[in-house]
């Protein structure tokens, strides 16, 4: 039995608009709540570390690529050994099973599951990295529905955020 497709996304385009054929999803904060498994990885990689964030670990965190978060709960300096260590630590956390933590939006699996059968070309674009990405999309049955990942760590050099990976 299929997933009930949430309201909100029955009347997406219902005055007529045509959907695109491309379409381009955020993971954090679009397709999933991963907030519950950034910051507890966080919190896991500041304690590993020994110290004490000056900034609250709260949902405002949500979004930006690692490093400059990390530069934030530092109070906005920081020297690069640290942030190598507490990017290492929260990757540790956060690869380790972190990530399980987690949680689709309900309707999500219909939703992309619509779109995709209706013939619309689906990509992910996150400033995520690309092997916690595939484990999360994977994770929700949604990896087939997707048909390229764009993360910041999949380009050679590595870009350094998600507008940068669409340029």
């Amino acid at each position: 039995m299929s997933e009930p497709v949430p309201e909100t996304f029955r009347t997406a385009g219902a005055a007529g608009a045509a959907l695109p054929s491309v379409l381009l999803f955020d993971l954090d904060g679009t397709l999933v709540d991963s907030a519950p498994s950034i910051l507890e990885s966080f919190r896991l990689a500041f304690a590993a570390c020994g110290i004490e964030p000056a900034v609250a670990l709260d949902a405002r965190l949500i979004g930006p690529p690692l490093r400059p978060t990390l530069t934030r709960l530092l109070g906005g300096e920081a020297d690069a050994p640290t942030l190598d260590r507490l990017a290492s630590a929260f990757r540790d956390a956060y690869d380790g099973g972190g990530w399980r933590a987690t949680v689709a939006y309900p309707g999500l699996e219909a939703v992309v599951g619509r779109l995709a059968d209706a013939g619309r070309r689906l990509f992910v674009v996150t400033n995520k990295r690309l092997t916690p990405t595939r484990l999360i999309l994977d994770h929700f049955g949604l990896g087939p529905r997707f048909e390229a990942v764009y993360a910041l760590d999949a380009f050679e050099p590595p870009v350094a955020d998600k507008a940068a990976a669409l340029a």
